[in-house]
Order: C-alpha cells, then sequence, then structure tokens
C-alpha cells in the first residue's frame, strides 16, 4: 500500500534525494514567452486557520442500488478493490440514496422477496421494494470492517404505518442483528424527503420527518448505539424557498438530536451536460450560495451542528456518461473540495465510489482520473483550512485556489509544511507568485489529462506520467517535481494541481 512501512520509506528515500542533489541544479522555471499568461500575486496567511475538517472530510458513498443488484461487478474479494479502497482511509463510507427507501432488511432470506404490505399508507401506487439478505449485510460489513471504513447506513424511512408514522419495526432487526455480530456504524434516515411528492406521490412533512428522527435517536439510545451519529435529513440541492423551509422546520423539531445536518449537490443533469459546463466558473459558483443558505438555516435552528454535504458527484442521474468519469471532472471535484472546506463544512461525501458515470472506480474496478485525484487529496491535504489572499479576485474567477497544512502523518514532510491546491479553468496559462516562505522549496504534483490537452481522457499524468497501478496489491509513488525557492508556479490552462512548501514553517501547522 503506498502508505505501507516499505512503500513509505522508499518515498521517504526519493524526496530525500530530489531535495538534497536535484534541487541545487534547478534553475528558474521556464516559462514559454510568447504564450499570454495571467500573473497572480498571492499572500497564504498562517497566522490562524479558516476552519479545521474532519479528519475524514473527503468520504465516499456506495448507492443502495448496488443491494438490489446483488452488488454486481462490486467483487469484495478482489486484491485490486481492497487496495483501491483501503487507500482512502480514514473515510466515512455511506451506503444509501433512492434505493434505500425501497430496502427491506431480512435476515433468513435466500432470495429477494418482499411483502408489499409492510409499506401500507405510503402511496397509492406501491412501491417495489427489496430485500437485502443478512449474508449480503455480513459481506459489506466484514469488508468495511477490514477497509477500516466508517460505515453509515441509511434506514427506510418509508415503512410507514396507514396513518403516516414511521414503523421502526425492520429497522430494530437490522439493529439487533448487527449488535449481536458486533457490527460498528452511524446513520441516516431516509434519502432526499425533499423529493417523495415525486418518488412516491406523496409529500413527508417536515415536522412528521423530525418525529421520526427523535424515535430512531431513542431507538439507538435504548439498544446499545447511543455512540453512532445520526445524519440528516439529506435534502436535495437548497435551491428554492421551499426546500430552505423544509431544512428549518425539520431542524426545529429534530436539531437536537442530529450530530451533523446533511443536503446533496449536484452542479448539473447528466442527462444534458456538456464539456464547456465543466469549465464553467459561474456553475462553480453556484455551491457557496447553497452552502450559505444551510449555514443560515443551520444557525437559526440548530446552532452548533456541524454541516456535511451528505452525497454530491458532478451530475445527478448517474454523472454524464463521457465526461464525469474522465479528467474534466477533476475541475468541478477539486474546486467542491476546497470551497466546502472553506466555508466551514465537515465533511463531503463523494457520489459514488463505485457505480455510475460518475465513480471513482469503473465497471471493472479500474481508478478513474478523479480517484487519483482524491488519493493524491488525502495524502497532502490535513484539516487545517488556511486563507490565500490574492487581490483583484474577479467575479467567476477561473484561477482557482484553496490552502491547508500539509498532511505529515502520509508523507515524510515535516510538521509546518503547507500545500497550495489550484485549478485553472481559462485556456490561458497563470503564473502563481508569493513572497510567502520564500526559503521553501516548492514540491509540484501537476495533473494533466492522459493525452495531451484531450480534457475527457479516462487517465491522468502526474508530472507528465501517466498514474497506473503497478499491481493489484500496490499504489503508485506520486514523485513531485522540486521547484527552487521563489520560483513562479506556472499553472497551464485548463489543469490542476497541488504545490506543498515542505519549509513553510507555518507554526499553525505544528
Amino acid at each position: 500500500m503506498l502508505y505501507s512501512t516499505h512503500n513509505q520509506v522508499l518515498h521517504l528515500i526519493k524526496i530525500l534525494v530530489l531535495h538534497t542533489l536535484v534541487i541545487p541544479l534547478l534553475g528558474t522555471l521556464e516559462i514559454d514567452a510568447n504564450v499570454v499568461q495571467k500573473e497572480i500575486y498571492i499572500q497564504i496567511n498562517t497566522g490562524s486557520i479558516v476552519q479545521e475538517t474532519n479528519e475524514k472530510y473527503l468520504s465516499i458513498g456506495l448507492d443502495t442500488g448496488l443491494v438490489r443488484h446483488k452488488w454486481n461487478g462490486f467483487n469484495f474479494s478482489s486484491e485490486k478493490l481492497m487496495t483501491l479502497s483501503e487507500a482512502l482511509v480514514p473515510t466515512f463510507a455511506r451506503l444509501g440514496g433512492t434505493d434505500a427507501d425501497f430496502l427491506v432488511f431480512n435476515a433468513t432470506a435466500e432470495v429477494d422477496h418482499h411483502d408489499n404490505s409492510i409499506f401500507t399508507g405510503v402511496t397509492d401506487q406501491p412501491p417495489k421494494p427489496f430485500v437485502m439478505t443478512g449474508k449480503e449485510w455480513d459481506n459489506i460489513n466484514h469488508f468495511s470492517a477490514n477497509m477500516r471504513w466508517n460505515l453509515i447506513f441509511d434506514l427506510n424511512v418509508m415503512i410507514r404505518t396507514s396513518d403516516n408514522v414511521w414503523n421502526p419495526t425492520n429497522a430494530k432487526q437490522l439493529l439487533d442483528y448487527s449488535q449481536q455480530r458486533w457490527y460498528n456504524m452511524d446513520f441516516e434516515l431516509g434519502n432526499e424527503p425533499t423529493d417523495f411528492k415525486k418518488l412516491f406521490g406523496k409529500a413527508l412533512d417536515p415536522t412528521v420527518l423530525g418525529k421520526d428522527f427523535i424515535k430512531l435517536k431513542s431507538i439507538l439510545k435504548q439498544g446499545g448505539w447511543s455512540s453512532s451519529l445520526l445524519i440528516g435529513p439529506s435534502i436535495n440541492n437548497p435551491k428554492n424557498e421551499r426546500i430552505k423551509d423544509f431544512l428549518n422546520e425539520f431542524l426545529q423539531e429534530a436539531g437536537s438530536v442530529v450530530n451533523a445536518v446533511t443536503f446533496h449537490h449536484y452542479y448539473l443533469n447528466g442527462r444534458t451536460a456538456v464539456l464547456a459546463n465543466f469549465l464553467d466558473p459561474k456553475i462553480l459558483d453556484s455551491l457557496g450560495p447553497f452552502i450559505g443558505d444551510v449555514i443560515d438555516v443551520v444557525n437559526r435552528s440548530a446552532t452548533g451542528r456541524h454541516i456535511w454535504i451528505g452525497e454530491t458527484a458532478t451530475a445527478f442521474g448517474g454523472g454524464a456518461p463521457g465526461l464525469s468519469d474522465t479528467y474534466v471532472a477533476g475541475f468541478m471535484w477539486l474546486d467542491k473540495l476546497g470551497l466546502a472546506a472553506r466555508m466551514g463544512v465537515k465533511v463531503v461525501i463523494r457520489q459514488s465510489f463505485f457505480g455510475g458515470n460518475y465513480a471513482l472506480l469503473d465497471q471493472n474496478l479500474n481508478p478513474n482520473p478523479d480517484y487519483w485525484l482524491s488519493l493524491l487529496y488525502k495524502i497532502l491535504v490535513a484539516s487545517k483550512v488556511l486563507e490565500v489572499i490574492r487581490p483583484n479576485v474577479t467575479q467567476h474567477e477561473k484561477v482557482r485556489m484553496y490552502a491547508h497544512c500539509t498532511n505529515v502523518e502520509r508523507t515524510s514532510y515535516p510538521m509546518g509544511s503547507v500545500t497550495l491546491y489550484a485549478l485553472n479553468v481559462d485556456v490561458q496559462s497563470a503564473v502563481i507568485s508569493t513572497e510567502f516562505f520564500s526559503s521553501s522549496s516548492i514540491d509540484e504534483y501537476l495533473l494533466t489529462p492522459g493525452e495531451a490537452g484531450n480534457l475527457t481522457s479516462k487517465f491522468v499524468k502526474v508530472n507528465g506520467e501517466t498514474i497506473v497501478m503497478p499491481s493489484d496489491k500496490q499504489l503508485p509513488v506520486f514523485v513531485p517535481r522540486i521547484l527552487k525557492p521563489r520560483t513562479p508556479i506556472n499553472l497551464p490552462g485548463q489543469t490542476f494541481g497541488f504545490w506543498v512548501f515542505p519549509y513553510a514553517r507555518a507554526k499553525i501547522c505544528f
């Protein structure tokens, strides 16, 4: 594994060799004078932190539809899958989505059978529930434990009585079964309740949903699950007053029992998205107001509760084919990680780890470009968020930058290191300069498409080297390009990357 003792030692040796032998030979970065470039001067404030994220900030989701389809393609015994899964720890792994509200647990069932009567009162047109067997539940719990994932399970809120009260009987069966086997997990209840009118034919009142959460919290406390988190309500994009009012009314009822307030976010419709959307700074800017609206509601109705983006990707509907699974998706993903952290979001759950065009892994368990971007983020970026100060920031900025303390636990970098990460959606190159950390060299990890200029490449290069797994049991070691102190950072048009200042000696990062 990347963080194994053997590979970590090799990585340390490479870094030391680069810094002691190569760096004295390097001149300033050569830039083609014929290419028009945007010059940007920045400062990074290390006097205080802006925010601090959860250590599992970048987390992953698995759609409950995988259970309906018997985990098709998700081979629990695959060495490649295990290698790629464990590399993203620490992480929450949420098993949820639309199908969560159709799932029925049956410990003794060997085949998928169901009884629609348990859905009495839900809708005039009974949904199509499906069974998760005890064996299937065992498989995901064993896998999560072995991978050191922190599992979050989305319980079915649409098993209701004729008078529209949540019936917890099936949930209790799953909890009892899990406790007997010493399984550990956190919970949510229902998925995107603001869409129930469309999905089930009947809306679910937010106050009623709040009472359901209070009931579940009581069950968890009485049943030996008092240390488990309960998150929700997993509303869809808070883009209109109806959804914001729903969240407000829910939190007025149940704000005291949820550990984190969750909302879902997608920039685009996967069926209509086009390449230009992924590079449009106006679309990237649309996330900020959503987060701001949720912050406002939480401050009014559930002060002190953390905010999570409980499910997110580039485009809903499984993602955009040929776009959400390619290099160009990285612009939205990296900007979302940076902006959400800067605004105080504690956890961002990426939909999905496997399954759909927006997945980190394809159907053959091969990493898509966003997997490698996520892994580099995990390796290089720590929880403390720093302020990037730059003059003359324009509306719908095309060069977007974020800074954190460096993750020293998964690298050989010393305490006090700082990581800058940036994306450039413009065709014009950017030259980024700073006089801060003037005595520090700069380790560059520039991500470019697998084929030059092909934004829809299924491959990604780091410093010009295509990233591939050496074997199913081994991940690549990312070797930085070393820049001398004070060297301007060249960020080519339509690329993104990370830059580590190993000798920044930022006291806030100790």
